[in-house]
């Protein structure tokens, strides 16, 4: 969704939209595709640029990083960005000077005088994605041996024995035999 800042004045202009989020490209190249965004918040012409303080909620699709299921992940925040138009090097010397700020993170530059929220967005839904998506807190992954999806089924990996418990093992299975022969016998 294109906005035109050109006309702002300090009022500014109160913002109530559903926005669509282009699909991006997240950690480990995963395609995230998220589904239209609700989209409040006020727009206005301020010393330092053009201020939105926003909040937006959405559902973002993932993959659980440990057993790798898809699922849906509903994520919102409210931000504040100062979108600074380019004027050429007064724009540069605002943006490089803004590496040491702490108020840097809600810099964000435009080409010319129109901004898409659709990309703004993007970039605020990939900020407030988790580092790690889990399907659910107690997500038990994927075995490292057989692939075994541990949620749905037990493990197919047989345990290797320690050779200091070799002897253990082996009066498991003559006791086991044993059992299964006398209740047999009945």
């Amino acid at each position: 969704m294109l906005f035109d800042i050109g006309d702002l004045d300090a009022r500014g202009v109160a913002l109530d939209h559903v926005v669509q989020i282009p699909s991006f490209t997240w950690e480990g190249g995963e395609t995230v595709a998220c589904e239209p965004a609700t989209f409040r918040g006020r727009i206005r012409k301020t010393r330092r640029g053009v201020e939105l303080v926003a909040t937006f909620e959405t559902v973002v699709h993932l993959h659980c990083s440990r057993c790798l299921a898809p699922f849906d992940l509903a994520v919102g925040r409210t931000f504040r960005l100062f979108l600074l138009p380019d004027l050429g090097e007064a724009t540069a010397t605002a943006w490089e000077g803004g590496k040491d700020d702490p108020d840097a993170l809600d810099l964000y530059p435009l080409e010319g005088e129109t901004v898409d929220f659709g990309v703004v967005l993007q970039e605020q839904v990939d900020l407030a994605l988790p580092y790690r998506p889990l399907c659910r807190p107690d997500c038990r992954g994927l075995c490292p041996g057989c692939g075994a999806d541990l949620n749905r089924e037990p493990c197919r990996c047989e345990a290797p024995v320690d050779e200091r418990f070799r002897a253990l093992a082996d009066l498991k299975l003559v006791l086991e035999r044993r059992s299964r022969g006398s209740s047999g016998r009945k």
